[in-house]
């Protein structure tokens, strides 16, 4: 008995915690043309507890106004706001370039700027909030990258998304960690959080795996991710609530539907080597 109201308690308060995310979802809405002052993104994380997921959310439809290093055109709130984009797909190759922001340069004039963690105000965060969560394993580029874009942002990306999300790929993993420690980071930091906030979330989960997949990212292996996601499948499905059960049950679909798409040998010499 005392299980079973264990369990109906934990069930409870994941559905009122959905309440609240539809109901910061319409914050985010008016925030985003209003003069709204909120704490500060670190803030959030190491002086009042925020989860560093909450933190982002609540962040994200002002921070390319706080965090110049962010372009505009990665923060679309809504599905149909990318209907303008360019028809190019997440599975297409794009031209690799080194991650930018539009910045003075030492002459006083305005130039261009390689992004590190030297000069990327987020990217410290990232960093910081990695140290204060003892996080190991994960860089602050990855954090940055996928917890700074919108659900809907990989719907139908535009070329300057693909090229910004590109332009990250030999920075998101690295080398010197091992490599399944690697994708169980990401997983558990990255993936199985954010699929459990909504729809849109979990198909951008997919998508963002998709695109690491199609731009080569350096240290990222596809193989080597489904056995991760496979480990984790059990603890994963006991830790969930009904209430946001079937945005797994529909990531997972989307995911081995997408390996299987690779099955023939054909689309495994065309999409996999």
């Amino acid at each position: 008995r005392d299980r079973d109201l264990t369990l109906n308690s934990y069930d409870l308060i994941h559905l009122h915690m959905s309440k609240i995310y539809d109901v910061i979802l319409c914050w985010n809405k008016i925030a985003l043309n209003a003069n709204v002052t909120l704490t500060p993104l670190p803030e959030m994380v190491t002086l009042f507890g925020f989860d560093f997921s909450l933190a982002f959310l609540l962040s994200r439809p002002k921070i390319s106004q706080t965090y110049p290093e962010i372009p505009p055109f990665l923060l679309s709130s809504s599905p149909s706001s990318s209907s303008s984009s360019s028809s190019s797909s997440s599975s297409s190759k794009v031209k690799v370039e080194k991650p930018v922001v539009t910045a003075m340069t030492d002459d006083g004039a305005e130039g261009e700027i390689v992004l590190t963690l030297e000069n990327s105000p987020l990217m410290r965060v990232c960093a910081d909030i990695i140290n204060h969560c003892g996080y190991k394993f994960i860089t602050p580029q990855l954090l940055m990258v996928f917890w700074t874009l919108d659900a809907h942002a990989l719907d139908t990306p535009s070329e300057k998304t693909l090229k910004w999300i590109a332009s990250f790929r030999e920075h998101l993993f690295q080398k010197e960690y091992r490599h399944y420690d690697t994708l169980f980071s990401f997983y558990q930091i990255c993936i199985f959080p954010r699929l459990q906030l909504s729809e849109a979330d979990s198909r951008f989960c997919i998508k963002f795996f998709e695109l690491l997949h199609s731009q080569g990212t350096h240290f990222f292996s596809t193989v080597r991710f489904s056995y991760v996601i496979e480990y984790c499948l059990k603890n994963s499905v006991t830790t969930l609530a009904p209430s946001n059960f079937l945005f797994f049950s529909n990531f997972l679909n989307n995911f081995y539907a997408l390996l299987q798409s690779w099955n023939t040998p054909s689309e495994f010499q065309a999409k996999c080597i």
